[in-house]
């Protein structure tokens, strides 16, 4: 059996430290009595009604919205796909990752969204931070509703350029914003928001916000995840619904699609720069 090292450390601030917290006790103490909300341990397929600690209960808090994760054809579908692919691609989508699968389920998103092309990635929380983080350079501004969803901020955190709140749901804020910016800077800007918003459950200005994107000459990225599936027409998300085609659209599969993963469409030039960049 091989000896386990021990480190010896010295007398500086121990990274460990924090871990030793009231969040933490109080978190210990939530599940020592039973009354802890986190962490759920559900014994049955995400329905309207799912097993909880050997009972039946309603499920309020599910993103399966139109009850495809426990759908017949649907099983049925992903038992083939791993029959013939496999349990996993092996690889990048970009090395040796990239299956037919993906090919045929980004010509059909085409189909359904809009777009020139269509690129697919291995979560929605992906997409944002990707796309977001490859796109707004350090010359640039990415300008997010203040009630944006975390994988916006986080992109907009990551990537080199400013990051530029305003507040939710206000054009004039968001004008503005981008008037200030425009006047100051000499760098381009993209607009990023939620079709509908996570937490809030509201429905973004998708109009007026592009209509304000037009006039300060910036792109508008729709974050339709929570959208696709029940709003607009076929589903096609909230643009859809405000008759209005963005810059970019991206959306997940978590929810209402019953899988994982995420894809974003838009020109071909600015997808086959991600697909290469990102």
């Amino acid at each position: 059996m091989t000896e386990v090292l021990q480190v010896a450390r010295g007398q500086g601030a121990d990274l460990f430290a924090k871990c030793s917290s009231r969040r933490v006790e109080e978190f210990r103490l939530a599940r020592s009595i039973g009354m802890l909300p986190y962490f759920q341990e559900m014994a049955s397929a995400s329905g309207p009604v799912v097993s909880l600690d050997g009972r039946d209960v309603i499920m309020l808090g599910s993103n399966n919205y139109l009850g495809l994760t426990d759908d017949a054809r649907v099983k049925a579908a992903a038992v083939r796909a791993v029959e013939r692919y496999g349990s996993g691609c092996t690889g990048s989508r970009l090395m040796n990752g990239t299956l037919p699968l993906h090919r045929e389920l980004e010509e059909e998103l085409l189909d359904w969204v809009g777009g020139e092309s269509c690129l697919v990635f291995t979560t929605g929380y992906a997409v944002n931070l990707g796309v977001i983080s490859t796109l707004v350079g350090a010359r640039d501004a990415v300008f997010v509703d203040a009630a944006s969803h975390a994988s916006i901020i986080d992109g907009a955190r990551i990537a080199a350029g400013s990051v530029k709140s305003f507040r939710h749901n206000s054009m004039d804020a968001l004008r503005r914003r981008l008037g200030d910016w425009t006047a100051s800077a000499g760098g381009a800007a993209l607009v990023a928001v939620d079709g509908i918003y996570s937490m809030e459950g509201d429905l973004a200005s998708v109009r007026a916000i592009a209509e304000v994107c037009a006039g300060a000459g910036a792109r508008l990225l729709v974050d339709e995840a929570h959208a696709l599936g029940v709003v607009g027409p076929e589903g096609a998300g909230t643009a859809a619904a405000a008759g209005v085609a963005p810059d970019l659209l991206m959306g997940t599969f978590s929810k209402s699609l019953a899988s994982c993963g995420g894809f974003v469409s838009g020109p071909t030039d600015v997808i086959d720069f991600i697909r290469v960049s990102c």
